[in-house]
């Protein structure tokens, strides 16, 4: 018998242009979540999480089977949004494979994190005055933000792929982590890496700049640099003109 794939529907103001988008997930295996009242989100155990800001909230959890999507625990406390895998089994060979999802929209963001190699993939862009991004185990970020203040802090060989702009910029890289801002313009930005970990980005008004064990800093802009250092083979860079 042929599957027929659940529908749902939902209209999505974004915040970033103010306009009404319906975002439609056409998936046998999508099933909503009644949960409600977070503004940060917390991951983990290889879910990858699908951001949309809106004037609605709502949570839809997916897996390649239904035995695994019914194992995706999705709760609230104290404003916080968390979603595991809820198998005692774990990380197991293949465990990629189960694809595993969550579909979230939100209407205000304070903090993301996300651990256990799990991705954070932005639809549209996101909004909010003070915006935090905690990124650990082999997790990824991937959107466009626009913040008064974002602070980053990325470990364990996870990458953050940012577009957009910030006011103030704060990022702390460490053990093989990458954060690539290139398209965003910050004003003031504070950055240190560490551990073989590198940062692009771009900043127009004020640089602090920390470089050490086989790390690089690369800055587009012209910046008045508040510190600058550099050890154990890191640099601190300018790029182009």
């Amino acid at each position: 018998m042929k599957k027929t794939g659940l529908l749902f529907i939902f209209s999505l103001l974004l915040a970033s242009g103010f306009a009404q988008k319906t975002t439609t997930i056409n998936d046998e295996n999508a099933q909503k979540r009644n949960v409600s009242g977070f503004t940060s989100i917390e991951v983990s155990d290889g879910v990858d999480v699908y951001i949309t800001q809106s004037d609605e909230e709502s949570v839809v959890v997916s897996a390649n089977k239904t035995e695994y999507r019914d194992k995706i625990q999705t709760k609230v406390e104290k404003g916080v949004l968390k979603i595991y895998f809820g198998d005692d089994k774990g990380f197991t060979i293949g465990w990629r494979d189960r694809k595993l999802r969550a579909y979230i929209s939100i209407k205000s963001l304070e903090n993301l994190h996300a651990g256990g190699g799990s991705d954070i993939i932005i639809k549209g862009t996101i909004t909010s005055d003070k915006l935090s991004l905690d990124l650990s185990g082999g997790s990824d970020f991937v959107g466009d933000v626009k913040s008064a203040q974002l602070t980053v802090g990325i470990s364990g060989g996870s990458d953050v792929k940012v577009s957009g702009a910030a006011t103030n910029l704060k990022v702390n890289a460490s053990g093989g982590s990458d954060f690539s801002g290139n398209d965003m313009k910050s004003e003031y930005a504070i950055v240190e890496v560490s551990g073989g970990s590198d940062a692009t980005l771009s900043v127009s008004k004020e640089l602090y700049a920390e470089a050490s064990g086989g790390s690089d800093i690369h800055y587009s802009g012209n910046p008045v640099i508040k510190h600058k250092s550099s050890s154990g083979g890191g640099s601190v860079t300018k790029r182009g003109k």
